[in-house]
């Protein structure tokens, strides 16, 4: 699935201290302009559909409110997607 407005994407670890283990789900948090909640539906199904030995928790940034949780994601999350920065004002080449 391609999103246009997906501006970069973050891993974190569980926050809460004891719970991260072996089999736990990936965490991950996306970053981006106009994200919904189908989406991200759309994003979870097609994850499934691959079959991985692993779960995911993925939430859209914007929607989270607890602050806990929001400053704990600025302070170790890892991104590990970013998309590219284009920009508007360059000269194309050929």
């Amino acid at each position: 699935m391609k999103n246009k407005d997906i501006r970069w994407i973050q891993r974190f670890l569980n926050y809460k201290k004891g719970l991260s283990q072996i089999k736990s789900a990936v965490d991950l948090v996306i970053h981006g302009k106009v994200l919904s909640l189908l989406f991200l539906n759309k994003l979870l199904l097609e994850i499934d559909d691959l079959l991985l030995p692993y779960t995911f928790d993925i939430s859209i940034f914007a929607d989270i409110d607890n602050q806990d949780l929001i400053d704990h994601i600025k302070r170790v999350g890892m991104i590990f997607y970013e998309k590219p920065f284009q920009d508007s004002t360059a000269a194309k080449t050929d």
